[in-house]
């Protein structure tokens, strides 16, 4: 809800006609309440609220310094703050978990006034008084002595002292009562700021004392915006100042239903204005993300989705993906070049981590296709019981066969993956190989790696499973290929010739065995040869098929 009395600036470039607004794009708007508060009470009133604090990467600074100059606000909290996990560090607050901080280092950022961050090193000055200073800043160095400390003629950072000093078999030097009196001029000591407004030493030492100058220490946790120069300050977090929120025009339905569905129920979802006439309404529509800066700020939003993947207003249209509003998305060349029939909708992930959890599904795929090879071949095919080296060739034949049920179970994965071919081939191949790696190698090479007699096997084993890796990730090629509803004519046979290799292939290595009597590295010679084969003929009908579309 927004309030009686708070500033606001939509940060937009909708279409506003006849009071009413259209909100088919990403849309930011940022309130001032007009109480005071500490920085985490501005944080959980501006989430309770509205969305969160204002950060730089989010909202512009310098057209919100601005509008901030007109309605004569000097001092605001933003969502700047010292990282608790590294002390020299400042960053943007969490928008994506509501709590801390992420990002990057804004330390050594251009936008800090004056003397940039909060200072969290001390030195001596001449007037031998403590200060709080940049530890950017260049001082003499006191370095530890035994129970003394000596003061070294050369002019280095904080930092760079500390390396100093450790150089020279020792630390920055830890001031106490006993050796207080050793201090003759301007010099770094050991003593630093801690995210929290503490202020410990460097190393093992320890000591109470302390000799800050009036006024000092300076140190300060959060940041707030002074909108005139349009630069940071940081400032001790439990001072009441002005505070500046941000609100987008993001709702996330935690409802499941199909593209056609969503896109109905965000047509429905009419809201209206807040402090207007009742004749403003605001109309929603699906999401249609055209600038691809957005789509990091979009997946931290969605991060608390009941899904894996939420739906846009993407689709596949005569050839190409179009969102809803009739614009090109900037970049088609991220989006699957021809999806298959039942794959024309878009969705967005929200996960960074989702093609892990979709590798560990291809993985679950993997073991109940096993289970029912296993169960198949327990029923119709019972151990051969002819006699000693007799080869049942036709009844090999078949048992390789029930190997089609692989094909079936990579086209399942590869059929519920929104995403570019590579992508799902690489995500079925790698669940499928790491399966099979876990299941079948991974106890034996594990037993083998802690026996105490070197083994030729367990080597063998290794290079066998990268040999799977790679005929997996051939056979997830080929299928996909195979399932094509485009595949040109002639590439059909080819395909299929694959297809069927990749299925007959343990088939034919146990004939080759048979036969020619192998030995072990000569079989698995022969298996990464005929992989290999495999694996760049499905290469190359790969590349080209793509570069033909």
């Amino acid at each position: 809800m927004r309030n009686q009395g708070c500033q606001e600036l939509t940060l937009s470039s909708l279409l506003i006609a006849a009071l009413c607004l259209e909100a088919v794009l990403m849309d930011f708007t940022v309130y001032i309440p007009p109480e005071r508060m500490t920085w985490t009470e501005a944080r959980l009133y501006c989430q309770r609220n509205h969305t969160d604090l204002v950060t730089g990467n989010i909202v512009e600074t310098d057209l919100l310094a601005n509008w901030l100059e007109t309605v004569d606000v000097k001092k605001l909290w933003i969502g700047l703050h010292r990282d608790p996990e590294k002390d020299s560090a400042w960053k943007w607050i969490n928008v994506k978990t509501g709590e801390g901080v992420s990002g990057h280092d804004l330390s050594q950022s251009g936008n800090w006034a004056g003397e940039k961050q909060s200072s969290q090193c001390a030195a001596v000055e001449d007037d031998l008084l403590w200060y709080s200073v940049n530890c950017s800043n260049e001082y003499n160095v006191y370095c530890s002595a035994g129970d003394k400390i000596l003061h070294h003629n050369v002019v280095l950072s904080w930092y760079k002292a500390i390396q100093y000093c450790q150089n020279n078999m020792s630390d920055l030097a830890t001031i106490t009562n006993t050796n207080k009196d050793y201090l003759k001029s301007s010099g770094w000591i050991g003593l630093y700021h801690k995210a929290g407004g503490s202020w410990s030493w460097i190393g093992d030492s320890s000591s109470d004392y302390r000799n800050w100058a009036p006024r000092e220490p300076r140190a300060a946790d959060c940041g707030f915006l002074n909108p005139v120069p349009n630069k940071w300050n940081s400032e001790v977090c439990s001072r009441e100042l002005h505070f500046v929120c941000y609100e987008d025009d993001l709702v996330v339905v935690n409802e499941n239903k199909t593209w056609e569905e969503a896109m109905t129920h965000c047509k429905r979802m009419n809201t209206p204005c807040v402090d207007a006439p009742e004749t403003c309404i605001y109309k929603n529509e699906i999401l249609n993300l055209e600038k691809l800066q957005d789509y990091s700020y979009v997946r931290d939003r969605i991060y608390r989705a009941t899904t894996d993947e939420v739906w846009t207003g993407l689709r596949f249209l005569g050839g190409e993906w179009w969102w809803m509003n009739g614009k090109e998305p900037q970049s088609q060349g991220i989006l699957p070049e021809c999806p298959s029939h039942r794959n024309h909708c878009g969705t967005l992930s929200n996960s960074e981590y989702n093609a892990f959890w979709r590798c560990v599904q291809a993985g679950a795929t993997y073991l109940f296709v096993q289970l029912c090879k296993m169960l198949f071949l327990a029923t119709f095919f019972p151990t051969w019981e002819g006699g000693a080296g007799v080869y049942d060739f036709v009844g090999e034949f078949m048992k390789s066969t029930v190997d089609l049920a692989d094909l079936l179970g990579l086209h399942l994965v590869m059929s519920r993956n929104a995403g570019k071919g590579e992508y799902k081939i690489m995500v079925a191949a790698m669940g499928w190989a790491t399966a099979e790696l876990v299941m079948s190698r991974c106890l034996p090479l594990w037993v083998g790696a802690r026996g105490i007699e070197f083994d030729w096997k367990y080597i063998q084993m290794s290079f066998d499973s990268n040999i799977s890796l790679v005929h997996y990730i051939a056979m997830a090629a080929v299928v996909w290929m195979f399932t094509r509803y485009d595949l040109p004519k002639s590439f059909r046979l080819p395909v299929t010739v694959l297809l069927a290799l990749c299925v007959y292939k343990s088939f034919l290595m146990e004939l080759f065995v048979h036969v020619f009597l192998l030995g072990s590295w000569t079989v698995l010679l022969v298996k990464a040869v005929l992989t290999g084969a495999i694996s760049l003929c499905s290469l190359f009908l790969f590349v080209t098929l793509v570069h033909s579309n």
